[in-house]
């Protein structure tokens, strides 16, 4: 099977194609060895039989049952939610997502509508399900594999760097689960080569491929099951199986102290997360310790000595910063609910009493200065106020691992801005930035931004500020005698153009400074106006979330960029002029007629998925978050809007135009890789003339400029 049909089914199944895609592709895998005619891996007892052996096309009767039991109403979460799979992962799992139940998650979004839109278009995986002798169909029904449709379904991981991915289910029938499963490992078997071997551990039934180093494992314990999948090739998968088949749920990860602290207070129908930040520090540090040995070589000479001891310090400072920062979270729990078109989240990050980041976000009595600022809204938005004294050990921390001294770095900073002391003392806390995004007549997107920084000294920043200007006039005035120039207006405000883009505007307000490419967000801060954000004509949903009165920080994300007008990868190919030079040689005019056509052909993309952008940005909506202080933690809101009538439809036209949108980049590929290719070519019978770099036939940049390391060099004719 191919990645992109495994990518494509992801749009609409995650959980079944995890289940039947990801199976199959993983198994499907050549690793060597002979072919045999029936494995000896399946038990006799699970042997199908001709009889037996699952139906490939599910009947009407049998389709009208299943939208029946689909349509079944969603139910809140439940204690038993948190029986099953979930009582038996590994106290040390580093990340879970839950879903109530596959029955109730398919009904959600209508996805059996979803996959009889989409099933022309699958063949090629309907076909290799098929040979499995499973129907497409009954992925959305897991009770004809075997497995209980409405019992929760975990997803997992057990480490950070082996990667070690599970996903765990409710078995209903085991005869007809390890039937599903013999099924699909005689496909596998006969069609690859592949081997696998089975055996028994406790109660548990564990099979493997049968390789030096398995990377994928099924554990079946009485009532549930895990596919397990390895994806690191510094290790196997064995681990983690006997984890699953030897974990006794009174210590598992939901009877930790750390899940019940984080866990408890967050609540949603549709889904969990939960992060166990302790075991991602554990593992992180043995990683880095690890990574430490390999660098310590005694007795080498007097520079093998000093870069080890630059080594070590780098590695002391990483391992300083991973305790400090994530080793100050427990843990961070997530649920979300779904209703209409909107998805709430409502999370919690738990942070140790005694750790650095308790205390490093602050909640605001006031609205944030950079909120008062726009009249229209920013496509990106975030904001938040932060504790100065821990910001200031947060960034020495990030300058020690560079190797830097931070109060060295700190004096010369110091020096050149004209103060006194450290130049962190002159912050609050207080930052923020926005994007905006616009288009000229030709769909070429322009960005622009602001940013602000909190200031606590106005005098000594007013200082900084004036020497800053005075730098800024002396190193640029001399490019250019226009009005483009660098200026200061009143000592409030100092314009700097930078070349190809846009001029940055820079001015001390009464309480930040402020950077920006809109000179008349800055002049209305200075004007002490201010503006609402109920005028960006946002969602009321969205635009409630960031108040920011009462909070520590908010963030705005609205998917308009989406739309074709303002797309960032709305660019031309640029490597034409609208004539060829008078005097080129027949191979540049070549060349610039590729160009000419390589353009038109993005053009034409640009005007195929208008459409499909347009419906893709407008179906995203926006999303809006909003994080206060509590304690030892952090309390997270959030909305995501859609603009749809319900989760349904929304879910359909972001599968239909994500579709559209993929065959359309797909057809594009197929038509400019003669024309890139044919560019090569002809750039290389020229070359040796001009000793200009090679061009990579592979380079997919508009271009066609190569920055691989085996073309990057010039090339020169001998």
């Amino acid at each position: 099977m191919s990645s992109h049909i495994i990518v494509r089914i992801g749009i609409f199944a995650v959980f079944a194609v995890s289940i039947g895609v990801t199976l199959v592709h993983l198994m499907g895998k050549p690793q060597g060895g002979a072919t045999e005619s029936r494995p000896s891996f399946i038990p006799q007892a699970a042997q199908p039989s001709a009889h037996t052996q699952p139906s490939r096309t599910m009947s009407r009767i049998q389709t009208a049952a299943l939208r029946s039991a689909l349509s079944a109403p969603v139910v809140a979460m439940q204690p038993e939610l948190f029986e099953g799979p979930l009582e038996i992962l590994p106290p040390d799992t580093v990340a879970a997502i839950v879903l109530p139940s596959w029955a109730d998650t398919a009904n959600l979004v209508d996805l059996s509508d979803m996959l009889e839109q989409f099933r022309g278009k699958l063949t090629e995986l309907d076909e290799t399900l098929a040979d499995c002798g499973i129907d497409m169909s009954e992925l959305l029904d897991p009770s004809t594999l075997g497995i209980d449709p409405h019992g929760p379904v975990v997803f997992a991981w057990l480490d950070v760097r082996e990667t070690t991915a599970l996903i765990g289910f409710r078995v209903q029938d085991a005869a007809l689960f390890e039937q599903t499963i013999g099924n699909v490992l005689t496909y596998s078997a006969e069609n690859s080569g592949n081997q696998f071997r089975t055996e028994q551990q406790g109660d548990a039934v564990v099979t493997f491929d049968a390789q030096e180093n398995a990377r994928l494992a099924i554990v079946r314990r009485p009532g549930i099951a895990f596919i397990a999948i390895h994806e690191s090739w510094r290790g196997d998968v064995e681990t983690a199986a006997a984890q699953l088949a030897w974990q006794d749920s009174a210590d598992s990860l939901t009877n930790t102290d750390i899940w019940n602290d984080t866990m408890h207070n967050v609540h949603g129908r549709h889904g969990l997360l939960f992060v166990n930040f302790p075991a991602i520090t554990q593992q992180a540090a043995f990683a880095l310790d690890e990574e430490q040995k390999q660098w310590e070589q005694p007795g080498g000479t007097p520079e093998d000595d000093e870069w080890q001891e630059m080594q070590r310090n780098r590695h002391y400072a990483a391992r300083n910063l991973l305790e400090a920062v994530v080793g100050s979270f427990r843990g961070f729990g997530a649920a979300v609910d779904v209703s209409g078109a909107r998805v709430d989240l409502d999370a919690r990050v738990l942070l140790a009493a005694d750790s650095f980041l308790n205390g490093f976000v602050r909640n605001r009595t006031l609205l944030s200065p950079l909120q008062k600022a726009f009249r229209e809204k920013p496509i990106f938005w975030l904001d938040g106020a932060l504790d100065p004294t821990k910001f200031r050990e947060l960034v020495q921390m990030v300058a020690m691992l560079g190797g830097g001294d931070p109060d060295e770095m700190m004096k010369m900073a110091a020096a050149a801005m004209g103060i006194e002391g450290n130049p962190l003392d002159l912050l609050d806390g207080g930052l923020g930035f926005a994007l905006f995004q616009s288009s000229d007549e030709h769909h070429r997107q322009e960005w622009g931004f602001t940013a602000s920084i909190g200031i606590g000294d106005m005098e000594q920043a007013r200082i900084a500020f004036e020497r800053a200007s005075a730098m800024a006039n002396v190193a640029l005035g001399s490019l250019d005698d226009t009005d483009d120039s660098p200026t200061n207006t009143a000592s409030q405000i100092t314009t700097i153009p930078i070349p190809g883009w846009r001029n940055l505007h820079a001015g001390l307000t009464a309480e930040s400074l402020v950077i920006t490419t809109d000179i008349e967000v800055l002049t209305r801060l200075l004007d002490g106006e201010n503006s609402a954000i109920s005028s960006w004509g946002i969602r009321n949903e969205v635009a409630s979330m960031l108040s920011g009165v009462g909070e520590a920080g908010s963030m705005m994300l609205d998917f308009s960029f989406v739309r074709s007008k303002n797309n960032p990868s709305s660019m031309v190919t640029g490597g034409y002029t609208e004539e060829p030079p008078p005097d080129a040689s027949a191979q540049q005019r070549e060349l610039w007629e590729i160009d000419r056509k390589l353009d038109d052909a993005h053009r034409q993309v640009e005007e195929d998925s208008a459409e499909s952008r347009n419906i893709l940005s407008d179906t995203l909506g926006a999303l809006a978050l909003t994080a206060r202080g509590e304690g030892p933690a952090i309390a997270v809101r959030g909305v995501w809007a859609f603009g749809a009538s319900d989760i349904r439809e929304a879910a359909t036209k972001l599968a239909t135009s994500a579709w559209t949108l993929d065959e359309i980049t797909s057809r594009n590929n197929e038509e400019t890789s003669k024309l890139y290719q044919r560019r090569w070519e002809v750039q290389e019978s020229i070359q040796p003339q001009n000793g200009e770099p090679a061009i990579d036939p592979e380079c997919v940049d508009p271009n066609g400029v190569c920055t691989s390391a085996a073309t990057a060099a010039p090339y020169y004719e001998e």
